[in-house]
């Protein structure tokens, strides 16, 4: 009965493990809920290894496991052929740890194949060593999706598991009867051969997921820019809409003069009525007498009026900018953005923007309500889809670089600053 639960306690590991290659490594997701895949695991291990009590032979414990496995790819959402040619590879990663520590243990002849207690121990420590692994793959790919393949990249890693299967599990033959020291270096040089064909495979994969995920990720910051630029060339529009009604303003005095010496009244009403409308669409704070600059942080108070926030700011721009107006807009906006969507009502924006010499200091600083989020030193965005999101700073950083600048980002106290020197 011991071996019995042990046995069952063992695949179902193993099973775990594979379930978490599937999703950590290559991105599946469940088709239900983690529980349902657990529970439909367990019911299989336990059905099979009944059936191991009937004919040991023909349901042995790697047998059992190979063919609990077979049901995980109808788990997962997405095409069941896929999950299935990728079965094989997820199945050799937890085998070639166990049987390299099996390589290990008895070369220093610490196990014996016949002591039962010694052999569990021997698995369960595969299985402690693969979780270990996998948890530090999950620490350096948190925020990371999955690895998508195609077919013949499935087919080459089949290729390559069976290659690295078939000579580690030879060196352990080898190792456990004490074959010929030839037998052993013909061996070794087999496996040496099979996992450098492995690891140039992965690799091979690796960059063509690098140049696929970066060409994606220049084409979000491409769309993002297009996005903001359609936004600044509208304020920049509305701004020339602004400076013709100014322009026009001695013809609207002489209309008005005109009405009044007619004496009509409902005309002059009329008249007035519209003058108000126009200047209430187009009232605009001169902030820092940038137009599109202008543009942008008006739109911004607009939007923190909206929202309740207090929005406090003093800005004065060089003479002469490195950077051009659209560049000045990039960085305003994105900055003024992050802000606004981190505050909440009754929380304050400062903005401080001034000369210094030749070089142009913008600090920014609001109080945050979130933990923000860093990978590899670098802020990430919280939000769901961290592919189409997330892009406000880098763009920020990119016009900072154009120019040899500085950006400092600091969070203190509940409250988020940008310092920038362009």
């Amino acid at each position: 009965m011991v071996i019995f639960l042990l046995d069952c306690l063992f695949v179902f590991f193993d099973l775990c493990m594979y379930l978490i290659i599937y999703r950590l490594i290559f991105g599946a997701r469940y088709k239900k809920n983690a529980t349902f895949s657990v529970v439909v695991l367990v019911g299989v291990c336990i059905v099979l290894k009944i059936l191991s009590v009937i004919n040991a032979e023909l349901f042995n414990i790697d047998s059992i496991t190979l063919c609990s496995g077979l049901v995980l790819p109808f788990l997962f959402k997405g095409k069941t052929s896929k999950w299935l040619g990728l079965y094989f590879p997820v199945f050799g990663v937890p085998t070639t740890i166990a049987s390299i520590i099996n390589i290990w243990i008895y070369s220093f002849n610490t196990i014996s194949q016949e002591n039962i207690i010694e052999s569990y121990f021997n698995r369960f420590l595969g299985v402690f060593v693969t979780c270990g692994l996998l948890y530090l793959v999950f620490r350096t790919r948190r925020n990371s999706r999955g690895i998508e393949l195609s077919a013949m990249q499935i087919i080459l890693l089949n290729i390559c598991t069976v290659l690295v299967g078939i000579a580690i599990g030879e060196k352990e033959a080898v190792i456990k009867q004490r074959k010929l020291v030839e037998t052993e270096m013909y061996v070794n040089t087999v496996i040496i051969m099979s996992l450098i064909f492995y690891i140039l495979v992965m690799y091979s994969i690796y960059l063509e997921k690098s140049r696929m995920h970066e060409r994606f990720v220049s084409e979000c910051q491409k769309n993002t820019l297009n996005s903001q630029k359609e936004q600044i060339d509208a304020i920049l529009e509305s701004e020339k809409k602004l400076r013709s009604c100014r322009h026009d303003f001695k013809a609207h005095i002489y209309a008005l003069s005109s009405l009044a010496e007619a004496g009509d009244t409902e005309g002059l009403k009329k008249y007035c009525g519209g003058l108000v409308e126009d200047s209430e669409k187009y009232s605009k704070a001169i902030i820092s007498g940038n137009v599109a600059v202008d543009g942008i942080l008006g739109r911004c108070a607009d939007m923190c009026e909206e929202k309740g926030i207090t929005f406090t700011y003093q800005v004065a721009l060089l003479k002469e900018n490195k950077a051009d107006d659209y560049e000045l807009c990039i960085i305003f906006s994105n900055i003024m953005n992050n802000a606004i969507e981190a505050c909440e009502s009754g929380d304050e924006i400062k903005l401080v923007c001034y000369p210094y010499n030749d070089v142009l200091c913008i600090l920014q600083k609001n109080p945050i309500h979130k933990e923000l989020k860093y990978e590899n030193g670098k802020l990430v965005t919280t939000k769901e889809d961290k592919e189409l999101h997330g892009h406000g700073l880098d763009n920020v950083k990119t016009v900072i670089n154009k120019y040899d600048g500085h950006m400092d980002i600091k969070v203190e106290d509940g409250n988020f600053s940008i310092e920038l020197l362009l």
